[in-house]
């Protein structure tokens, strides 16, 4: 299964920190961080379920869909991304320097010295004043090696090119100037740089100056207030934000919710987005103030009663919320229920008022009532497939037989993802796997005959198949100790194991090969297992179930298990010619197995010597000079 690549961009993946590795893909049925990649649907209005872990630019999405105004054209491109041109430059002149330059102090902290923005000034500048003077011309050579001292103080050095030489054309006179005072600023000499700027013309550059001097260590009102002053007479730039962030944290952030709120100043969106989300994120703002932020944290933790709030204000905002966070045996529960029943399809809180009435249900145990809203919820074709995926996961806790476990068992992923990182949905149609919960009952829950019957069962897609047959017939040669010819098979086989992946499978292609990463048949399941049997199952299937599990529990390490039976299998059998191989297999096993343990040391010992001892002189012998 293919999913494009999508990295998380922005000032999120500058703070994701990873720990060694190695870091393999995961499958994502149903995103709670964000709704799902690509996010056009969601920001035209197709909201699908609202998760309390949402990152606050999607609430402040479904927020605007719940009251009624939606995203505008303007504000949906701004949201996406953009002008995509300016995010597509990629440094070629300086891609080597470092940018962070460490806070004086002592701190342990750093900060961006160098923005991009400052290396895409600077290629822009090199290829204008080609074009005017020339590639040859002394004086675009003298410019471009005082660029160089300049990046060269981004990351620590306080280098400073020379004074313009004699002859130089007016505008390159006037760009050694500017890079002159740029050196200074990225030095952390601002009053030098200050200065430097207002003296050719540039009160944008000297108020980012007065800004660094505020910022940069310990807050510095007086120099943000000077900042905030020139801001002004230049217009309302984003700088202006950010220094009124500073300086008024509480007063802005609600100026932005204002902002947010507002199609008419749509144009602003995308600012007013970044300076709100940062408030939240990293300024002492707090919550209150504005309805929209009371309602985010509401979202995200159930503060603020928000089931008065839905009471007083009939808003499907403020029932989302309350039912969110809702427990089935609270006062006023039913109040919120019936609410819920009557949001219909067309409002863009349905999948998320119906799947929080459907967790209640479940939750006091009605059923009947849960599953056939359930069924008629699934009949939706407008929900997006990260709230299809939730819905099945609550029709599966209440699937009645082995025919509805087999129809809602099967999720399609929305996107794979690592660590920090994701990757957006496939063009084409993924195919179907197993989610957590149709894992953990088919692995803890079901017994053999079931497994063996999915396993053949057209309704299931072709890959879960598989793995049904490879779990059981694993699981058929465990439970039954295994034949010669089957252990050997096992043994040879790495990818071998008595149950089912969830999610995307990140063995190497052939099942014959080692993985380097010990996902090598499968590890003692112990108490950590518990059982999940279904309650549909019958009485005797679940005394199957249950007798299985048991017999499973209490086994150890397959390396273990495997060690052990081919020692035995190979004394019970002298004559067989590939005692050899079985011997050496079985300490390779021991070596490379999932989970081993104390026990597996004594296992790979033995048949090590019994390989030594009937076959001291085959190529199995030559090919094992260790035990583990």
């Amino acid at each position: 299964m293919t999913f494009p690549k999508l990295i998380l961009a922005g000032v999120v993946s500058a703070l994701i920190v990873f720990s060694c590795g190695p870091f393999f893909p995961h499958a994502v049925f149903t995103p709670v961080s964000y709704p799902r990649f690509p996010e056009g649907e969601y920001v035209s209005g197709k909201i699908g379920i609202v998760w309390p872990t949402y990152w606050r630019k999607f609430l402040v999405v479904a927020w605007r869909s719940f009251e009624g105004k939606p995203l505008t054209a303007v504000e949906q491109k701004a949201f996406l991304g953009g002008d995509q041109a300016q995010q597509g430059f990629a440094r070629t002149m300086w891609k080597e320097v470092q940018v962070d330059r460490d806070v004086p102090g002592g701190t342990y902290q750093s900060f961006v010295n160098c923005g991009e923005d400052a290396f895409r000034r600077a290629e822009g500048k090199y290829a204008e004043l080609t074009k005017q003077f020339g590639a040859t011309h002394a004086g675009v050579a003298a410019w471009k090696k005082a660029q160089d001292v300049v990046f060269a103080n981004c990351a620590g050095g306080e280098q400073t090119p020379g004074a313009p030489e004699a002859g130089l054309p007016a505008a390159l006179v006037k760009e050694r100037k500017y890079q002159i005072a740029a050196a200074h600023f990225y030095a952390m000499k601002y009053d030098v740089a200050e200065r430097e700027f207002r003296e050719i013309g540039e009160p944008y550059l000297a108020a980012r100056c007065l800004i660094r001097r505020g910022t940069v260590g310990a807050l510095d009102r007086a120099a943000l207030e000077r900042a905030e002053q020139e801001l002004r007479k230049l217009g309302d730039s984003p700088l202006l934000g950010f220094v009124r962030a500073k300086l008024r944290p509480e007063e802005h952030r609600r100026e932005m919710a204002k902002r947010l709120n507002d199609p008419k100043l749509e144009a602003t969106f995308d600012q007013s987005l970044t300076d709100y989300t940062w408030m939240l994120d990293r300024e002492s703002a707090s919550y209150t103030g504005d309805e929209m932020t009371e309602w985010i944290e509401a979202v995200q933790t159930g503060k603020g009663e928000p089931a008065r709030r839905w009471r007083e204000s009939k808003k499907v905002s403020w029932l989302v919320a309350a039912l969110m966070h809702a427990k089935a045996d609270e006062d006023g529960v039913a109040e919120l229920l019936e609410a819920a029943r009557g949001v219909g399809p067309a409002s863009p809180a349905y999948a998320s008022t119906r799947y929080h009435r459907v967790r209640l249900l479940l939750a006091a145990k009605e059923q009947a009532t849960a599953r056939k809203e359930l069924d008629e919820t699934l009949t939706r074709k407008e929900l997006p497939l990260s709230a299809v995926n939730a819905f099945k996961a609550q029709r599966l806790e209440t699937a009645q037989g082995y025919a509805e476990w087999i129809a809602f068992a099967p999720r399609v992923p929305v996107a794979s993802e690592y660590e920090g990182e994701a990757m957006g949905e496939a063009a084409e149609k993924p195919e179907p796997l197993f989610d957590r919960d149709a894992a953990v009952q088919a692995n803890r829950g079901l017994p053999l005959s079931l497994l063996q019957k999915a396993a053949g069962d057209a309704k299931l897609p072709a890959g879960m198949r598989a793995q049904l047959e490879n779990a059981a017939r694993t699981r058929r040669i465990v439970l039954t100790g295994g034949t010669y010819d089957e252990i050997y098979t096992v043994l040879k086989t790495p990818a071998m194991q008595p149950y089912v992946t969830d999610g995307l499978d990140r063995r190497p292609d052939d099942p014959a090969e080692i993985d380097n990463y010990r996902d090598n048949w499968w590890c003692a399941w112990g108490e950590r297992e518990a059982q999940s049997i279904p309650e549909w199952l019958p009485a005797a299937a679940k005394v199957e179930a249950r007798k299985e599990l048991a017999a499973l529990r209490a086994m150890p390490p397959a390396a273990t298990w495997l060690a052990r039976r081919a020692v035995e299998l190979a004394q019970a059998t002298p004559g067989e010619a590939r005692n050899g191989e079985l011997l050496h297999l079985a300490v390779r096993a021991t070596r490379y197995g999932c989970g081993t343990d104390d026990s597996t040391s004594a296992a790979s010992r033995a048949a090590f010597r019994l390989l030594h001892k009937m076959y001291p002189k085959s190529e199995w012998a030559k090919k094992t000079p260790y035990y583990f």
